[in-house]
Formats: C-alpha cells, sequence, structure tokens
C-alpha cells in the first residue's frame, strides 16, 4: 500500500469494513483486530465514528466498495490491507483469500492486478524475514506462502 495515499472518508469506512469482513470469516483474531483499528484510528479524520461504533460494518463491505468510484491505488490497497489482515493471526486461509477476492472483485480489480498485488504482500512479508539467521526456515515459510 501506497504510504503517501490519502484515503477519503467513504474510502476509509469501505477499506474497514472489506479488512473486517475478512477478519470475520473464519472467526475474529484478536491481532487481525489490532490491525484494522491501527489502520481505521489513523485514518480517521474529523467527525468519522470511533472505532467500536463500525466494527459491525463488515456486513456491508460489499455494499460500500461498490458505491466508491475505481481507483487504481485504492484498488492495490484494498487487496494488499485484506490479505495482511488474513496473514495477521499468521495463517491467509483458503475462504479469507477467497473472501478477499470477492471484494476486490466487487470493487473492479481484475485477477491479474489482484495476483500483482499478492505477490506484493507476500514478498513483502517475506522481505520482513529475510534478515533471520535460520535461512532453511525462511526457505520453508517462503513455500508455504
Amino acid at each position: 500500500m501506497n504510504p503517501n495515499l490519502h484515503l477519503s472518508a467513504p474510502q476509509v469506512h469501505a477499506l474497514t469494513a472489506a479488512m473486517l469482513a475478512v477478519s470475520h470469516v473464519d472467526g475474529v483474531h484478536p491481532s487481525e483486530t489490532q490491525l484494522i483499528q491501527t489502520f481505521y484510528e489513523g485514518s480517521r479524520e474529523g467527525d468519522m465514528p470511533a472505532f467500536a461504533d463500525v466494527q459491525d460494518s463488515h456486513a456491508r463491505a460489499e455494499e460500500r466498495l461498490k458505491q466508491l468510484p475505481f481507483d487504481t491505488e485504492f484498488a492495490d490497497a484494498l487487496v494488499a490491507s485484506c490479505l495482511m489482515v488474513g496473514y495477521a493471526d499468521g495463517d491467509l486461509t483458503d475462504n479469507e483469500m477467497a473472501t478477499a477476492r470477492g471484494l476486490a472483485s466487487a470493487y473492479g480489480v481484475s485477477t491479474e492486478q489482484f495476483d500483482r498485488e499478492l505477490q506484493v504482500v507476500r514478498d513483502a512479508l517475506l522481505g520482513s524475514l529475510a534478515s533471520l539467521p535460520d535461512a532453511a526456515s525462511v526457505a520453508a515459510l517462503a513455500k508455504e506462502l
């Protein structure tokens, strides 16, 4: 995700709802909630509601995304954020991946764009582990991703 990307309030709400939708797929894990809350609170402006007041927005994620005009940078942020939530508990499940793909598709993200961003996320996760002294463990993890 582009750290310089400024999101509008509707984009923040839609992205938060999408992330929450992914987290609800297989039971919400505290690490997922923390990631989503950190994003939301860091993006929150003006009179936007507190995080506690938007936690039920996962049910309206697809609807919120469809209301937004397509933007390539937001699309990349959507895919990356949903995948990072899936990975937050240590395991991106097939159901979380399917939910992320479905939400991205509802927004208009092509399969090719989704797959490119998936590789970016995987590379970022592996890159953060590359400095570990046990190269064999990093290689084994790479195969799992």
